[in-house]
């Protein structure tokens, strides 16, 4: 298993992943850091048959909300993800296109408020990034799965 969490530090509720990926290390839980454009995530589900993603995204649920996807539209007018260009949503269109998707792949996602460039993180998204950590890493140990780690972007 490969845990990617995404995120962008200075574009707000964009940084939820970045704050869920610190809480995971600080359990112990060896995690790794993108950007979470489409070819980030195409090197991250590179070697691996389980990945799981984490990053903000806005849906229109309230703020702090935590969604868990097991699969995604392909299509690219529906991209939930904020922040990303060609994001998660592309990253796994591509991996499916080129046979390259984990057998396995899970997405957690932070419902966001901003991801304005300079803005803070929202209060309620940190206090969903705590629990989503907390999840992610009773999951990976009552699996007892080996976390795999990529190079860190």
């Amino acid at each position: 298993m490969r845990v990617v969490c995404c995120g962008t530090p200075y574009r707000g509720d964009d940084g939820a992943g970045l704050v869920v990926a610190e809480r995971l290390l600080q359990l112990g839980i060896a995690v790794s850091t993108s950007t979470g454009e489409a070819t980030d995530l195409l090197e991250a589900m590179s070697g691996t048959q389980e990945l799981l993603v984490v990053d903000a995204a806005i849906t229109g649920a309230p703020v702090g909300t935590i969604h868990e996807w097991h699969d995604l539209p392909t299509e690219s007018r529906h991209n939930p993800f904020t922040g990303h260009a060609l994001g998660v949503t592309t990253g796994i269109a591509l991996a499916r296109l080129m046979g390259k998707l984990p057998q396995r792949f899970r997405i957690f996602s932070i419902e966001a408020k901003t991801s304005e460039v300079g803005s803070q993180i929202s209060d309620e998204v940190r206090r969903a990034a705590d629990e989503l950590a907390h999840r992610i890493a009773g999951l990976v140990l009552q699996a007892g799965r080996k976390i795999s780690p990529i190079s860190n972007h």
